[in-house]
């Protein structure tokens, strides 16, 4: 209801300024003054607070009143308004009904015009609307491409709102996938290196094996060369000693034979 009562105070301050222009109706000085006395009659009860949305030029035709608007005083407004406005501007080519809708504690006052796409089903705000249009075209033109601007820009930020929510969410499934393949390779790699380092130390254990194996291969060489002089010279042994027992023989032998001859050479010399 403030609302209404808000763009009520703005359509008549912008007809005021309009009516105040050269070749502006005069009709609209009177709607003008119509609505100014029906709210500012027995409806005054508290101040309307300050709006950031409207300006103090435009409500400076309040005077800083709250104004409670029921469905009466929007009836009557209504009704003048209708009486008043010429068939050029709002042709009626059947009556006017004024419909009462009850929605909760709430009442809300409707018009069923059957000849104005304006005044049908319409608020108060929808009448000085066209009246708006009526005194200043420009002005209205003006402020529904404002409107519009301002609705694209409305939904171009709540689509870049939605763009930027899908774009968090995909981040941050891929940074929970970016944190899982991490971890995985971060696991990978420690086993890498837990393998690595185990290589190492099984190779250098390969190279002291391999180190030792030919130490004790050429300790094994040199006594298979020992043992080989050994042998030999214990063969010299054996065949030197074979030899002077084979001499001592012979010597024995020649002995007898010296001795025989000797015995017989003088047996001989005897029998002689």
């Amino acid at each position: 209801m403030e609302d209404t009562i808000l763009s009520t105070f703005c359509a008549a301050s912008e007809l005021r300024t309009s009516v105040m222009r050269p070749g502006a109706p005069p009709i609209l000085l009177h709607c003008v003054e119509i609505v100014e006395s029906r709210l500012a009659g027995p409806m005054r009860e508290t101040q309307i607070a300050s709006s950031a949305n409207f300006g103090e030029d435009q409500l400076s035709m309040a005077a800083d009143p709250k104004i409670v608007m029921n469905s009466k005083t929007e009836t009557a407004i209504d009704k003048d308004l209708l009486a008043i406005l010429p068939r050029s501007v709002f042709p009626t080519t059947g009556p006017v009904h004024v419909r009462q809708l009850r929605m909760g504690n709430t009442q809300k006052t409707e018009l069923e015009h059957p000849a104005c796409p304006t005044l049908r089903r319409g608020k108060v705000s929808d009448a000085w609307a066209g009246l708006v249009e009526l005194g200043d075209p420009q002005l209205s033109t003006a402020k529904r491409q404002q409107r519009t601007q301002v609705y694209n820009s409305t939904i171009s930020h709540a689509n870049l709102e939605r763009q930027l929510l899908a774009r968090k969410g995909g981040a941050r499934g891929e940074r929970e996938a970016y944190d899982e393949a991490k971890r995985k390779s971060d696991s990978e790699l420690r086993s890498l290196h837990t393998h690595s380092q185990k290589a190492q130390l099984l190779e250098d254990e390969l190279s002291q094996a391999q180190q030792i194996a030919d130490e004790r291969s050429r300790i094994l060489a040199n006594l298979q060369a020992e043992y080989d002089e050994l042998s030999e010279r214990n063969d010299r042994l054996l065949q030197s000693v074979s030899e002077q027992e084979n001499m001592g023989i012979v010597c024995q032998e020649l002995q007898k034979q010296a001795t025989y001859l000797r015995n017989l050479e003088s047996t001989n010399a005897t029998q002689s």
